[in-house]
């Protein structure tokens, strides 16, 4: 169920140069229809679901658009053009991260999570949720609260800010802020129906679910457990927030967003106002075409190092990110990335040490892999292996899910019973 969660920023995910964070794009800055005087009554008892279970009121009515099958999916997929040289360099840096890009690149698998995943989308740029058929199913009805939640979020809030931090890590977590926050919504909606409608929906669900596996069987383990993390462990985060501080609670962390993805982790390092360590970004070689800086943040961590060590170890390391800083760089025509980590605490640094050297171990040899420790920084330099290093969706013995499934059993047993 929570792998086919409907996107509600916007069309699709795709990765950021180098894995450092997701980029949502599709939004349409032209304004758009202005909103309508009245809601359309199919709708209206789920605006007053939305109403109440967030504890606020739509400042203006939201238009509802239903689309053909091919008409979604067309428009969905007329948002993921990119710049062939930003595809070369997203897929030469993830290779060089060791994280496959499937075999019909990272522009194609995005296309694919968003064709098939996708129910409904709510477009903050014009205010309108677009949804994919015109049957109010149940489990239709569910995702349009999930949007009109997103819709209620911006007119409070302003999602669009989605993005707009300098930090990738930092715009993952307000996703995963707002997608959790609207999955709460969604879970409760659900749990409100009736025992025949529940029915109804987990069989809708399980046909879904199932048509969805088949659909994204091609797409990196890696990118879609990115995709997914917003919607299961955002969930649980925003649980928790509500359990130690209700909805208020919620609604700070939609104004100012956490500051790095390990405190959607960890909320208690949310609680706590932990912030990450300002690290330096390493320098380019002189002459090299420097191609992005950022911070890759502790996910992206615990994903690389899943693909290549058990997933415990990873998770373990992971957890000790206490920041980062990266270079993504062509030197000599091939995309390399150099990425410092610093731990929490002292002990951070050991464990993440140990376990970058056993998987820079496991990369190809022609990515040149290696790992330096030293005055507190644990340094990863690496460099694409070039496309034949990698096959399928993910690297052989890869324990990407095994590591996810870690992540949110443990987020949400943290968070039980469950919040407001």
């Amino acid at each position: 169920m929570a792998r086919r969660r409907a996107i509600g920023l916007a069309l699709v995910a795709v990765l950021a140069v180098a894995g450092g964070g997701l980029l949502w794009v599709g939004r349409d800055r032209s304004g758009g229809p202005p909103h309508p005087k009245r809601w359309d009554p199919r709708i209206l008892s789920l605006v007053h679901f939305v109403e109440q279970s967030r504890g606020l009121r739509f400042r203006h009515p939201v238009a509802v658009e239903y689309l053909s099958d091919a008409d979604f999916r067309r428009t969905v997929a007329d948002e993921n053009a990119e710049p062939e040289q930003q595809e070369r360099d997203d897929e030469a840096a993830a290779r060089a991260l060791g994280l496959p890009v499937g075999k019909n690149g990272l522009a194609a698998a995005g296309s694919t999570l968003s064709g098939e995943g996708i129910t409904a989308y709510y477009d903050d740029g014009t205010g309108r949720v677009d949804v994919r058929g015109t049957d109010l199913d149940v489990e239709r009805r569910a995702t349009i609260v999930h949007e009109l939640t997103h819709a209620l979020q911006d007119q409070h809030f302003d999602i669009s800010r989605q993005g707009s931090y300098r930090s990738d890590d930092r715009n993952a977590a307000f996703e995963a802020v707002v997608e959790g926050d609207a999955v709460r919504v969604e879970d409760a909606y659900v749990e409100s129906l009736s025992k025949s409608d529940q029915d109804a929906y987990d069989a809708e669900q399980a046909a879904g679910d199932a048509a969805y596996d088949a659909g994204i069987k091609d797409v990196p383990d890696w990118l879609s457990a990115t995709t997914d993390f917003p919607y299961s462990v955002g969930e649980s985060f925003t649980r928790a927030v509500a359990a130690a501080g209700g909805r208020a609670a919620v609604d700070r962390a939609l104004r100012t967003p956490p500051p790095a993805v390990a405190e959607i982790m960890q909320p208690a390092r949310y609680r706590q106002g932990d912030r990450p360590r300002t690290v330096p970004a390493p320098a380019a070689p002189a002459g090299d075409r420097v191609v992005k800086r950022n911070d890759l943040g502790a996910l992206k961590w615990l994903l690389l190092l899943a693909e290549r060590i058990p997933p415990a170890d990873a998770l373990r390391a992971a957890d000790a990110w206490g920041g980062d800083a990266y270079l993504a760089y062509e030197d000599a025509g091939r995309l390399c990335v150099r990425a410092d980590f610093e731990g929490a605490a002292p002990s951070g640094d050991d464990l993440m040490a140990a376990a970058l050297t056993v998987w820079a171990r496991a990369m190809p040899p022609a990515s040149g892999a290696a790992v330096t420790h030293r005055s507190g920084v644990v340094e990863l330099a690496s460099c694409d292996p070039g496309a034949a290093a990698f096959a399928g969706s993910s690297v052989p013995g890869s324990h990407v899910d095994e590591a996810m499934k870690l992540l949110t059993d443990r987020a949400a047993a943290a968070v039980s019973p469950r919040g407001n």
